[in-house]
């Protein structure tokens, strides 16, 4: 094992991140969470595809999402301003085959309404 913990910390979709990052890769391990809810599809893929770059072979990786069955949406935006994009448990699941992980684990939230799930890459 390492005697050191790399960490990168910032925007998932700038460069000044995708820099650090790759100054540092590869890694065992890469989670974000909380930030996913705001991307569209086509940014999330994005954004995973660039996380898959940087793990090591069967390295994981660790992203929350919300499900909008099971969260009220209008005083989320209302209260505020959050403005998330509305997926259910299926979308994470299309979203992390179509990005090449596999799902070890699901873990929900009292009430359901976010889901953490923890990826290995393919």
């Amino acid at each position: 094992y390492p005697s050191h913990i790399n960490t990168v910390m910032g925007d998932p979709l700038s460069r000044r991140t995708a820099h650090a990052l790759e100054e540092r890769a590869p890694f065992d391990l890469i989670y974000s969470l909380e930030s996913n809810d705001f991307l569209s599809d086509a940014q999330l893929l994005e954004t995973l595809a660039l996380v898959r770059t940087h793990l090591v072979d069967n390295g994981t990786f660790i992203f929350s999402l919300k499900d909008a069955r099971f969260y009220d949406r209008w005083w989320c935006e209302l209260l505020w301003g959050w403005r998330y994009v509305s997926r259910t448990l299926e979308d994470g699941k299309r979203l992390c085959s179509e990005a090449q992980f596999n799902i070890k684990e699901m873990l929900m939230s009292e009430g359901r309404s976010s889901c953490l799930f923890v990826c290995k890459k393919r």
